[in-house]
């Protein structure tokens, strides 16, 4: 049995972190069953702006939580210097707590990074300075061991950057507490063409690039936007140029979707439409497709790179919009039937590849010395 610290920026009972918290989290289940997990989160949730949580630590699903801040930042500090922790986990490569504690841990024999998607290109280009800077720094200084890379993709992105590094695969953990939904969509209708975007609503997941390919369309759509707003003045650009959309275009922001309503809500869509500049997992998209819903994304920013030939949507160039609206009038083309049977194939793709435990015995052997 291993001792295993997992540092990371969000965790229970936090909702803000997205698929990076729910892998994690997933990650951390798995492992308690065969190891001793600690884990090292921020207390004070910034996305929410409050503390998740009223105590330093607790003990959650046999995990033991610290929460950070600048109040008892001493007192966790020392705790777990006295610790010997096996290996350390860091659920991030750019998030300031993982900063920090690469140099905290600097002398420890084995440290695990996994940026979570975090080095895709259009990831990259978000905060672009601050994140070279940081790259060039731990080039230079080298005490890193191991890259996690969850797909082979992810793979060549870390090898640019980090030629010499030492990199183990292992995919990400879906959720396994999500039921599959059989729904077929009962609000779903030859007359109604009902399209999802869901995701934190920060640049990196493009929204905007969604709403400029609906204002070039005369199709008739219903659009619904889910997830959390992040930053407010963000969140006005995107309202300023959804009030710019034709009458053709019916649309509502709907809130923020948490993971255990995602399988009410997907089911009522006739396409996701996600042009993601970059995600580790995409566990929205693992839900979306789960749920019979069909997807648009963006090619070459996701492990999910054969929607088209399982029949599950189409990965497109970013910098072809015309390609998107294409396969928009095609979606919205199909007829009832058609569309059930698109929905039907997808609920069963994820039925006969979701291969829980081949994933994790890939993830256990990540703690292997």
């Amino acid at each position: 049995m291993n001792k295993i610290l997992i540092i990371t920026p969000y965790f229970y009972p936090s909702n803000s972190g997205g698929g990076g918290q729910v892998s994690i989290e997933n990650l951390a289940f798995s492992l308690v069953e065969n190891h001793e997990v600690e884990v090292l989160c921020n207390l004070y949730d910034v996305k929410l702006k409050k503390n998740i949580s009223n105590v330093d630590f607790q003990i959650y699903k046999s995990l033991k939580i610290y929460y950070l801040n600048f109040s008892n930042f001493f007192k966790i500090i020392k705790i777990i210097k006295e610790k010997r922790f096996d290996f350390i986990y860091f659920n991030s490569f750019f998030s300031p707590i993982c900063i920090f504690f690469q140099f905290f841990f600097f002398k420890s024999k084995v440290k695990i990074l996994s940026p979570k998607g975090e080095f895709y290109e259009g990831a990259l280009k978000s905060k672009s300075l601050k994140k070279r800077f940081f790259l060039i720094v731990f080039r230079r200084i080298n005490f890193m061991q191991v890259f996690h890379a969850t797909s082979t993709q992810e793979i060549t992105t870390i090898a640019k950057l980090f030629p010499e590094a030492k990199i183990k695969l292992a995919r990400d953990i879906p959720s396994q507490v999500m039921s599959i939904s059989d729904r077929l969509g009962s609000s779903t209708s030859d007359k109604c063409f009902k399209v999802i975007f869901c995701s934190s609503l920060v640049p990196k997941k493009n929204l905007e690039f969604v709403i400029n390919l609906l204002s070039q369309t005369n199709l008739k759509v219903d659009f619904d936007i889910w997830g959390q707003i992040v930053d407010k003045k963000y969140f006005e650009k995107i309202q300023n140029l959804l009030n710019t959309l034709p009458e053709n275009i019916n649309w509502e922001y709907k809130g923020e979707l948490l993971f255990k309503e995602s399988k009410f809500i997907f089911s009522n869509y006739d396409l996701f439409i996600f042009p993601t500049l970059g995600e580790n997992y995409g566990h929205v998209i693992y839900e979306s497709l789960a749920c019979g819903c069909p997807i648009l994304l963006s090619k070459g920013s996701t492990p999910w790179e054969n929607l088209e030939e399982n029949l599950l949507g189409y990965n497109l160039e970013i910098l072809q919009p015309f390609k998107w609206l294409e396969k928009i009038e095609y979606f919205h083309g199909l007829n009832l039937d058609e569309r059930k049977i698109r929905r039907n194939i997808c609920i069963e793709y994820i039925r006969q590849n979701s291969d829980f435990e081949g994933i994790k015995i890939e993830n256990q052997k990540l703690f292997i010395k």
